[in-house]
C-alpha cells in the first residue's frame, strides 16, 4: 500500500455511513463522491495538465504545497469525477468506506441500500472506468467481509 493510500485507510469515514444506513433502514443511500479537495489536503500530487495533452506530468518537487491541485483553468480541472481518475486510490478510499460500513451495517441487521453518485462525468470512458473500480472494491470487501 502506497503513502497515500495507507493515510487514507486509517481516515476512512465508516462510522458516518454506518449512521447514514441506520437512519434510512433499507431506503437507497446516495452517496456523492468526492470532487475536488482544498489545498490544505493531505494529498501529495503531482501536477498534471488537461486530459489529451502530451507531457502530462511536472515534477512533485517543483511544485508548492499551496500549487499541488491548482487549477488554471476550472473547466479542465479537478472537477467531478476526474481527481478519482487521476487518483484512483481516492475513489478507491471511498468506495471501501461504503461497502465496509454498509457490510459493518448489515452485519447489525440493517438493510442498506448503498447508490453511488459519480459527479459531473463528462464522457462514456470516464464513467466506465469509476464505475469499474466501485465494482472492483465492492467485489474485494465482500469478499473480505462474507457479505454479499
Amino acid at each position: 500500500m502506497t503513502g497515500r493510500r495507507a493515510g487514507k485507510a486509517a481516515a476512512l469515514p465508516k462510522g458516518d455511513f454506518v449512521g447514514i444506513f441506520k437512519e434510512l433502514d433499507g431506503r437507497p443511500a446516495t452517496i456523492r463522491f468526492l470532487t475536488h479537495p482544498s489545498t490544505n489536503s493531505c494529498l501529495t500530487t503531482t501536477h498534471r495538465r488537461p486530459f489529451g495533452r502530451k507531457n502530462a506530468y511536472q515534477s512533485r518537487e517543483d511544485c508548492s504545497p499551496r500549487e499541488e491541485l491548482h487549477e488554471f483553468n476550472p473547466m479542465l480541472g479537478f472537477r467531478g469525477c476526474r481527481l478519482g481518475l487521476v487518483y484512483p486510490e481516492i475513489s478507491e478510499m471511498q468506495a471501501r468506506a461504503v461497502f465496509e460500513a454498509a457490510a459493518e451495517a448489515q452485519g447489525q441487521g440493517i438493510k442498506v441500500k448503498p447508490e453511488i453518485m459519480i459527479p459531473l462525468v463528462g464522457f462514456k470512458r470516464e464513467l466506465d472506468l469509476q464505475v469499474e473500480l466501485v465494482h472492483r472494491v465492492a467485489k474485494e470487501v465482500m469478499t473480505e467481509k462474507k457479505v454479499s
